[in-house]
């Protein structure tokens, strides 16, 4: 998003209508590197075990990364094939971005050219694989809120000064801030090895208790009722990730004796109602956590001496396979209705087929 914002619109799934965006289409191993300027902003090594577990493509995302931040003129790694050119391919395409920059001073481009290039490899360093090693290695699902509002925050600090480029990340990180929730929130806190935070979060769970319980009581519940996940409202300028969603206690004057509500501020992304960049809000009232429904009191309780801890992922293979195929996907049809049908034929059709071939169903001639 923030290479289309400088570099202008797109022309289809793997192509830009920009200068940058066409370089970038082109077979990067031929392109000739003999001085590029560092990028320093503390991008830091990774062990070697935890290079080898990475998969091809974010191997090369970081080997680049490591050659800008340390000015490694590594020239077996500038000739190495990079991955498909592909818009929804965020981590090829930032592995593209970067093998352009340490060809830039020898493409003759414009003053402005290499200035925004500049600035979204920056942002690669300093934001975006950065955030991508936290997700990977920082992986269980109370990991979420913390990664998320280390994101920010390190997008916070890359657009000091640039207030275009922070409305259009802060747009985006709105509209895709699954882990801005309150029941993240709630699960972080119970996690954090800070016992204050802990306590919090029990005493946020029991009113929430308190709360459901009386309505049930008095008939205002509907147990039925299916829950509607809502988009929180994203704190930007949170100094904590606890403070990364708006809380409020709403207290219900027409009820005696009633408990006040924990609600917390949502956003309706998309659609006729976004107006002037800004999306409507109003106030949710605040669900328990899934990891902490069959807890009694007592064992909820005991959380405040010994940290939640769970195997859930927050980031699973499955996302991984879901930006691929759609990345064929798209790949084969034109329109938007055509390529939702495609994806959904092509995951029927594995639903109905689950035994794939291999080339180990195969054999060599003679066996």
């Amino acid at each position: 998003h923030l290479f289309r914002f400088y570099d202008g619109t797109t022309t289809g799934p793997d192509s830009f209508a920009g200068p940058l965006g066409k370089l970038l289409a082109q077979d990067l191993r031929l392109l000739p590197v003999t001085k590029f300027k560092p990028i320093r902003v503390g991008f830091k090594r990774q062990p070697d075990e935890v290079v080898k577990n990475m998969s091809n493509d974010c191997q090369y995302l970081y080997k680049m990364c490591v050659a800008i931040e340390e000015e490694n003129y590594d020239m077996k790694l500038f000739k190495k094939q990079v991955g498909v050119m592909m818009q929804a391919r965020w981590l090829t395409f930032a592995g593209r971005v970067t093998r352009l920059w340490v060809s830039a001073q020898q493409l003759n481009l414009s003053a402005v050219n290499i200035e925004v290039l500049e600035r979204v490899v920056t942002f690669i360093l300093q934001s975006y694989f950065k955030s991508f090693c936290e997700i990977k290695y920082k992986s269980t699902v109370t990991d979420g809120v913390v990664n998320l509002f280390n994101y920010v925050k390190s997008t916070r600090e890359f657009s000091t000064g640039h207030e275009d480029e922070r409305k259009v990340l802060y747009k985006t990180i709105q509209q895709n801030a699954h882990f801005a929730h309150p029941t993240h929130v709630i699960n972080a806190m119970l996690a954090d090895q800070d016992q204050k935070k802990r306590q919090s979060a029990i005493n946020i769970t029991l009113d929430i208790r308190r709360a459901k319980e009386y309505d049930m009581e008095q008939g205002l519940y509907r147990t039925k009722d299916i829950y509607k996940y809502r988009v929180a409202a994203v704190n930007f300028e949170a100094p904590h990730y606890s403070d990364i969603v708006f809380f409020k206690y709403k207290k219900r004057k027409n009820l005696r004796n009633a408990p006040d509500v924990l609600e917390f501020m949502a956003v309706k992304i998309g659609g006729k109602d976004e107006k002037d960049g800004k999306l409507p809000r109003d106030w949710v009232r605040v669900e328990e956590s899934p990891l902490t429904m069959n807890l009694s009191d007592e064992e909820l309780d005991l959380l405040k001496d010994t940290p939640l801890v769970s195997d859930f992922p927050c980031h699973s293979q499955s996302v991984e396979h879901g930006v691929a195929l759609t990345t064929r996907c798209v790949k084969r049809r034109r329109t938007e209705e055509n390529q939702l049908k495609s994806i959904y034929q092509t995951q029927d059709a594995r639903r109905r087929n689950p035994a794939r071939v291999t080339y180990n169903n195969y054999s060599s001639p003679g066996q």
